[in-house]
């Protein structure tokens, strides 16, 4: 995949449009056909086979095709995670189409598009931002606590503040693979003061947004990400800057509790707020699946018990749903692990090969992120792979000044 070069293709302009439409909630409340976000992942799929049907003959694909064929025979033999065609078809179509696209983005050049995507990600973070912010005074602590509406049959004010910009809960949980990005955008930008600008705004969008989503993983590895404001060049010392505070702030990721304890050290407000998120969760889940036990290591022991009880070929039982990589583990076992881990390592090694420089840096710091995130949060959904795949590897590409060095060569 290293020497591939593509033809831009007018057609790969719809590409942010789709991306914007599968993900921004305003969108979807105010045009119905929107709303079932499969609709959108299949109108992208297609579009990414008549774009790039060359993606369809890179070991990046089949490892995706033996994923899917995977998934599809356990969701057919009766599994209890992947339980419904839907989310079979969402499983798939995310890696698909944002596979797909990043493929598009760097093999073709085609910098209008990765642009657009760049602009149409910035206005996606904003609307749902600020749209989040109005909704909040209403209704304190709305972003976490939408499932709560849900089961109190309350859909009706949940889609009324959809169309006033609310974001879904799933959007937050993005943010920690765009902050580096942004970061190095900020750094490398400061002589182009309108990107410069802009990158400052989207990343003030992002850090709202984390807030009213009232993860403590999410704000923890928004924090890190932070960080690398500090990166000076690229040496070993670099990532230094970033892991030697997130080992020191994983604990607190894994134990809810410690960080309100250590947040009420600074401020009373703050803890009573996080505290409260904390409960409603361990309240949710113990309601939804585990009786008595709300212990976050009790949901991830579940999944790891499941993995134990048939290491190969996984099981059909419920898992946890509170880690993407422990949950596929349970389910999928080893055999369906390797085409997913396959995805991973193909995404990021045909990243690696297209950055340049302190790209490379924060990319690796973006990836040490999201592959904690996976590890620790059960959201796998669109907004995840969106943010990790496609917009990530555009924030720190399409700006950038190796890119104006060469074009200026040519």
């Amino acid at each position: 995949m290293q020497n591939i070069t593509l033809r831009t293709n007018k057609l790969a302009i719809l590409y942010p449009f789709v991306f914007f439409a599968a993900t921004n909630m305003l969108i979807r409340a105010w045009v119905p056909f929107f709303y079932g976000s499969w609709r959108t992942l299949l109108i992208g799929c297609m579009l990414s086979i008549i774009v790039v049907p060359q993606f369809l003959r890179t070991k990046w694909f089949l490892w995706i095709a033996l994923y899917s064929l995977i998934i599809g025979i356990n969701w057919y033999s009766g599994d209890m995670f992947f339980n419904s065609p839907e989310m079979v078809a969402n499983e798939i179509a995310n890696l698909f189409l944002f596979s797909s696209a990043t493929f598009y983005l760097f093999c073709s050049k085609d910098n209008r598009c990765a642009k657009w995507t760049y602009w149409t990600m910035f206005l996606l973070v904003g609307v749902a931002a600020i749209g989040s912010l109005l909704v909040n005074e209403i209704s304190p602590e709305i972003v976490r606590n939408q499932s709560l509406l849900v089961e109190q049959g309350e859909q009706n004010v949940l889609y009324g503040y959809y169309r006033m910009g609310l974001s879904n809960y799933l959007l937050p949980h993005g943010i920690p693979a765009i902050i580096p990005p942004l970061i190095f955008l900020i750094r490398q930008n400061r002589n182009n003061k309108w990107v410069c600008f802009s990158a400052i705004i989207f990343l003030v969008f992002s850090l709202i947004l984390v807030y009213l989503g009232g993860s403590t993983t999410v704000l923890i590895l928004s924090i890190v990400g932070l960080l690398s404001f500090f990166i000076k060049g690229k040496t070993r010392n670099d990532y230094g800057v970033v892991i030697v505070p997130l080992l020191i702030m994983l604990p607190f990721i894994v134990f809810p509790d410690l960080a309100a304890n250590v947040i009420g050290l600074f401020s009373g407000e703050i803890s009573e707020t996080y505290i409260n998120h904390f409960q409603d969760l361990a309240d949710y889940s113990t309601e939804r699946q585990l009786g008595n036990t709300a212990s976050r290591m009790d949901l991830y022991g579940m999944s790891i018990n499941e993995f134990w009880e048939s290491p190969i070929w996984g099981t059909n039982n419920p898992m946890s749903l509170h880690s993407v990589f422990l949950d596929r583990l349970g389910s999928l076992g080893i055999l369906g692990m390797i085409p997913f881990i396959g995805v991973l390592v193909s995404f990021i090694r045909f990243v690696r090969l297209r950055l340049h420089g302190k790209e490379k840096t924060y990319f690796d710091i973006t990836v040490l992120v999201m592959l904690i995130l996976l590890i620790l949060k059960g959201i796998g959904e669109k907004e995840i792979w969106l943010m990790f795949f496609v917009v990530s590897p555009v924030i720190l590409s399409v700006f950038s000044s190796y890119k104006t060095k060469l074009n200026s060569n040519r």
